[in-house]
């Protein structure tokens, strides 16, 4: 029996019982707010207890335009995680588009009161459970669970189980807006509204935390939707179109014959499968730059500490006349130049080159295989399944990109992109889903915390990229250390992996930073030296600043594997 129902029944009892029975209702008002109500001594017992099924949640569901689809209450599994309810639902955009949402919430005892939402990537289109980016214990999104949080997703508003795949996008603008930033928000949205109903109170702290396309939809968070989250993880986003401009550059002269075929809606697969620079061939390049910029004997890592720092040009390993091993072609050594040099257009006004975007950094690990973002998936012949057949991760973003967001054509080819008229095209089909607002006066207002990281060996994303949107934030607001700070890894390729100190406690520093007010000047790092093998520690400090050896600290005589003998300067 509800409230107001108790005190139209009380109409019909003398005056105290009546003022008893009010005072029962009041109670019971009380109640409610906590989602129970109980009249036990009436013979009547109604609840809105939390429970795990779609009818609870889709009880409130249409005031967040949310349908809820099933909610499973998943078993404890003994050091792994606790009881909690899975649930999945389609959020309804007003222009009729429909987001999918997956949503883990812990039993009441065990919610560490607060949420954490996780991005995507590629093109999404799934639940892709990337926590493990950020917690580098987990082998698994339950240990987000197992620490407390509830933990929300998206699919970004499409549906398909290949991240490489961006058939949707074809002259579907309400799908792109939706994958750029709204499925983000929406879903930030709808899960604080299902935590406030669950539980029976707000999050006491929101986190998003998300790597390349998930970086992306990080900083997109802090530029449009300041308020969504009290801290923001942005490893390597995906921030500027022009890296796609950068991916051509590359692919044209990597694979000068590959075309994408698609027939009847099945993936593209290779006419041509001859690299100009093979996989084979790449220890030449990291060679090269590890003995033009590494140190020697005991001052080596095996990586550059600082590729800003490192000017190796590969036309040193251009083969002789009378030689064609241990050495790269002329066409070699152009791909190994358009790696790190960007790519470029011809200014007729001036009558020279002009630069289009940033290349990669010399990062002394171009031939590393173990990590995401090594230049064998991205530049060479990864030859891997989920690329739907292309060459390499690289040649399909840049196809999947230009084919259906910028050129709206399902048969055109990246070999016909134009350096010299196509870049502007790039900028007027999409340059308005670039991440590189600068004000953040309304972040910083908000008291909100961005810490961001990339890595310095990554083939995915220019590091270089981030580090110049940092620098202009830096341009424009001043001092920015109260609220943004950037990591810059060396050795890591893409979101994690590669060589050297790749493994860090990402969400650790994070909330140390927002609920302790302990702000990172360095984060500790570890992993295995490309060497010796053995395990080492460095910290990572915040950017520009430098993690430098130091052999007279105690028991630092040439020990760079111990982070104690590196202070950041």
């Amino acid at each position: 029996m509800l409230a107001k129902e108790v005190i139209v029944h009380c109409k019909q009892l003398n005056s105290d019982e009546e003022r008893n029975m009010k005072k029962y209702a009041m109670a019971i008002s009380v109640l409610a707010a906590v989602s129970l109500i109980c009249l036990p001594s009436m013979g009547v017992c109604k609840t809105t207890a939390p429970s795990c099924t779609v009818g609870y949640f889709n009880s409130f569901g249409k005031s967040v335009n949310t349908t809820f689809i099933d909610a499973t209450l998943e078993p404890a599994v003994t050091g792994t995680n606790p009881e909690y309810c899975l649930v999945h639902g389609w959020i309804s955009t007003q222009k009729g588009e429909k987001i999918g949402i997956e949503i883990s919430l812990p039993d009441k005892a065990d919610w560490n009161q607060k949420l954490l939402e996780t991005g995507n990537g590629g093109f999404a289109g799934f639940f892709q459970h990337y926590y493990y980016l950020f917690d580098p214990s987990a082998t698994s999104q339950l240990a987000a669970i197992q620490r407390g949080y509830v933990l929300a997703e998206t699919d970004t508003g499409h549906q398909d189980a290949n991240l490489l795949d961006a058939s949707w996008a074809l002259n579907n603008p309400v799908a792109q807006e939706d994958f750029h930033y709204l499925a983000v928000h929406q879903t930030a949205v709808v899960a604080k509204a299902m935590i406030s109903h669950y539980y029976g109170s707000s999050p006491k702290y929101s986190y998003f935390a998300g790597c390349s396309t998930g970086g992306r939809q990080a900083m997109e968070s802090s530029q449009r939707y300041p308020d969504d989250f009290d801290g923001i993880i942005s490893g390597a986003p995906a921030a500027n179109v022009g890296a796609i401009i950068g991916f051509a550059w590359i692919q044209q002269l990597e694979w000068p014959d590959f075309v994408a075929t698609a027939t009847g809606g099945t993936p593209p697969y290779a006419t041509s499968s001859t690299p100009t620079l093979p996989n084979s061939e790449m220890i030449l390049v990291q060679n090269g730059v590890l003995a033009a910029c590494d140190g020697t004997g005991p001052a080596a890592d095996g990586f550059i500490n600082d590729p800003s720092l490192c000017n190796f040009d590969p036309s040193t390993l251009l083969c002789p006349q009378s030689s064609t091993t241990n050495c790269l072609t002329a066409e070699q050594v152009a791909v190994a130049q358009r790696v790190y040099n960007g790519p470029q257009t011809w200014d007729a006004a001036t009558q020279k080159p002009a630069q289009l975007y940033f290349g990669f950094a010399r990062s002394g690990a171009e031939a590393n295989t173990v990590g995401a973002g090594a230049w064998p998936v991205w530049v060479g012949d990864a030859g891997y399944t989920p690329y739907l057949g292309y060459p390499n991760a690289q040649y399909g973003f840049a196809q999947e990109w230009l084919q259906y967001f910028v050129f709206s054509d399902p048969n055109w080819q990246l070999g016909w992109f134009d350096f010299d008229s196509d870049y502007l095209m790039v900028d007027q089909k999409i340059g308005n889903l670039n991440s590189y607002n600068t004000n953040l006066s309304p972040f910083k207002a908000h008291k909100a915390k961005l810490l961001q990281y990339q890595g310095w060996a990554d083939t995915c994303l220019t590091p270089l990229g981030t580090i110049d949107y940092y620098t202009k934030v830096v341009d424009r607001m001043g001092d920015v250390d109260g609220f943004y700070r950037l990591f810059m890894v060396p050795g890591m390729d893409h979101c994690g992996g590669g060589v050297g100190p790749n493994t860090v406690e990402w969400l650790t520093a994070l909330e140390q930073w927002v609920e302790n007010k302990t702000a990172p000047d360095s984060i500790p790092a570890s992993g295995t030296s490309p060497l010796d093998q053995l395990a080492m520690q460095r910290p990572l400090c915040r950017y520009p600043k430098l993690a430098t050896f130091n052999a007279k600290l105690p028991n630092c005589d040439n020990d760079r594997h111990n982070a104690a003998c590196f202070t950041c300067q």
